[in-house]
C-alpha cells in the first residue's frame, strides 16, 4: 500500500466511521463506495470495522448521552426489543441484524436503551453486519470494471444484486426456524413498524 492508498483508506475510515455514528441511512451507500475506491479484502475490512465501531458509538451515545431523546423518537419500539433481548438475549439482536426490514442506524440507539452489555452488542453487530458488507463492498468493486454500458447488465453484477437482496431474507429464515426449533412454537420474524 502506497502513500496515498493509506491517505485515502485512513480518511474514507474516518469520515464512514462519523457520519454512521450519527445515525444516518448511508451505511450501504458507503459500503459500495469502499468496494468502488479499495479492492474487495481491504473495502471489506475497511467498512466492517468503521459500521462496528459506529455501531458501538452510537450505542453509547444513546445510553449515556440522549437517553430522552431517544426514547422519544424509538419509544413504540422499545417493548418489543426488550421483550425480544429477554426472551432470546445477543441471538435477537443477531436477528434484527439480518433482518431486511430492520435499518442498521435504528437498532443502535435502540439497543443502547437495553440492558445489553457493550461487548456483547459490538460482537454481535460485528458478526451479524458482515454478510451486508461484503455483498455491498462486492457490488462497488463490479461497478468500477464498468467500461461500456452493456456491462451493466453482466451476469456477475446481476448474481452480486440478487444476493444482495436475498441473503438477509435467507439469513432471517435460518435464524427464525432455529428459534422455533429451540423453543418450539412458531415466532413472527422482529419488524419496526413504520412511522408517519
Amino acid at each position: 500500500m502506497n502513500e496515498n492508498q493509506y491517505s485515502a483508506v485512513v480518511l474514507f475510515f474516518f469520515c464512514s466511521t462519523v457520519l454512521m455514528s450519527l445515525s444516518l441511512p448511508v451505511g450501504g451507500f458507503l459500503s459500495v463506495a469502499a468496494g468502488a475506491l479499495f479492492d474487495l479484502y481491504l473495502g471489506a475490512g475497511v467498512i466492517a470495522v468503521a459500521s462496528t465501531i459506529s455501531s458501538t458509538i452510537s450505542f453509547l451515545a444513546s445510553r449515556h448521552l440522549f437517553r430522552d431523546f431517544v426514547r422519544h423518537w424509538f419509544g413504540r419500539w422499545l417493548g418489543m426489543i426488550d421483550r425480544g433481548i429477554e426472551r432470546d438475549g445477543a441471538r435477537y439482536l443477531l436477528m434484527l441484524r439480518l433482518s431486511p426490514v430492520v435499518p442498521f442506524f435504528a437498532v443502535n440507539p435502540i439497543m443502547g436503551l437495553t440492558h445489553m452489555r457493550v461487548s456483547t452488542f459490538t460482537l454481535v453487530s460485528a458478526i451479524g453486519m458482515l454478510p451486508s458488507c461484503f455483498l455491498y463492498v462486492m457490488v462497488g468493486t463490479k461497478i468500477m470494471e464498468i467500461e461500456h454500458p452493456s456491462d451493466i447488465v453482466s451476469t456477475q453484477l446481476i448474481v452480486l444484486l440478487t444476493l444482495l437482496a436475498v441473503t438477509p431474507l435467507l439469513f432471517g429464515w435460518i435464524m427464525r426456524r432455529m428459534r422455533k426449533a429451540t423453543s418450539g412454537k412458531p415466532s413472527p420474524a422482529p419488524a419496526l413498524e413504520k412511522t408517519t
